[in-house]
C-alpha cells in the first residue's frame, strides 16, 4: 500500500472521530440549552471581550513583530541570538509560568511597579491586552522572520541603491511582497493571543464581566457547573479556530512574494 494512501486512511479515521465527538457533546444538550447559553449574558460578555482585546493586541503585536523580524533575519549584530531567544520565549513557555513571570515582574520590580502603579494592570482588562500581545508578538515575530527570509535580498539592495533606506526599503518592498505571510502571520498571532487562558488568568484574574474572555469563561463555567454553556463556549472557540486556521493553511499555499 502507497504512503498516501496509509496517511488518507489515517486521515480520515482522525476526522471521523472528531466528527463522532463532536457531535455527541452537540447531542449532549439540547438546542435549547444550547440556544440559551449561547444568548446568555455570560457568553457574550465573554464573546465581546475576547474580539475587543485579541484585535488591538494582535494589531500592536503585529507592529512591533515586522520591526523585530527584519531585524532579526536581516541584520547581523552582537546579542541577535540572545533577541531571538528572548523574542521566541513567550511562545515556548507554558502559559502558567508566563503568566507567573509577568505578574512578579509587575508587582516586584521596580520599572513594573511603577507601570502597574500608573496602569492599574493586573487584575484588570489591560493585563489582558499586555498578555495578549507579548504572545502574539512572540508568534508573528518568529513567523515573520521566516517569511521576510525568504524574499530575495536583491530587492532590497537595488531599492537601497536607488536612495531608500531601511525603512522606506521595509515599507515600500519588504511588505508589499510579503502580503500573505504577513496576514498569515497575522491571523496565527491573533488566534494565539484570543485562545490563551493560562498566562492570562494568572495577570488578570478569573473574574466574571470584568476579565471573563472566552477560555477563561469556559473556566467558570465548568467550576459552577453550567455545562450548557462551557459546551457552548467550547464549540464555539472551536468554530473561530477552524475558520482562522483554513485562513492560514489557505494564505501559505501560494508563494509568500507572490505580490511582487
Amino acid at each position: 500500500m502507497k504512503p498516501s494512501t496509509w496517511l488518507t486512511l489515517a486521515a480520515s479515521i482522525v476526522l471521523a472521530l472528531a466528527i463522532y465527538i463532536a457531535v455527541s457533546l452537540l447531542l449532549s444538550t439540547s438546542m435549547e440549552d444550547f440556544v440559551r447559553a449561547l444568548l446568555s449574558n455570560e457568553a457574550l460578555f465573554a464573546i465581546k471581550l475576547s474580539f475587543a482585546t485579541a484585535i488591538p493586541s494582535s494589531t500592536i503585536a503585529l507592529a512591533i513583530s515586522i520591526l523585530l523580524a527584519y531585524a532579526l533575519a536581516r541584520c547581523r549584530f552582537k546579542l541577535r541570538m540572545a533577541l531571538d531567544v528572548l523574542v521566541a520565549s513567550p511562545m515556548s513557555m507554558s502559559p502558567v509560568a508566563l503568566g507567573t513571570l509577568i505578574i512578579f515582574t509587575l508587582l516586584k520590580t521596580l520599572p513594573g511597579r511603577a507601570l502597574n502603579d500608573s496602569l492599574n494592570i493586573v487584575y484588570d482588562v489591560k493585563g489582558v491586552v499586555l498578555v495578549q500581545t507579548l504572545i502574539a508578538t512572540s508568534v508573528m515575530t518568529t513567523s515573520l522572520k521566516g517569511v521576510f527570509s525568504s524574499i530575495d535580498v536583491d530587492y532590497e539592495e537595488l531599492s537601497k541603491a536607488l536612495g531608500h533606506s531601511w525603512f522606506s526599503t521595509l515599507i515600500n518592498v519588504v511588505i508589499p511582497m510579503s502580503k500573505r505571510g504577513l496576514l498569515a502571520s497575522y491571523l496565527m498571532g491573533f488566534l494565539r493571543a484570543f485562545t490563551d487562558f493560562g498566562a492570562t488568568v494568572m495577570v488578570a484574574g478569573a473574574t466574571l464581566f470584568k476579565t471573563s474572555t472566552l477560555p477563561t469563561a469556559i473556566y467558570i463555567a465548568m467550576g459552577s457547573g453550567d455545562f450548557a454553556l462551557a459546551l457552548t463556549l467550547v464549540f464555539l472557540s472551536m468554530i473561530i479556530g477552524v475558520a482562522v486556521t483554513a485562513a492560514v493553511n489557505s494564505l501559505w499555499r501560494e508563494p509568500i512574494d507572490s505580490g511582487h
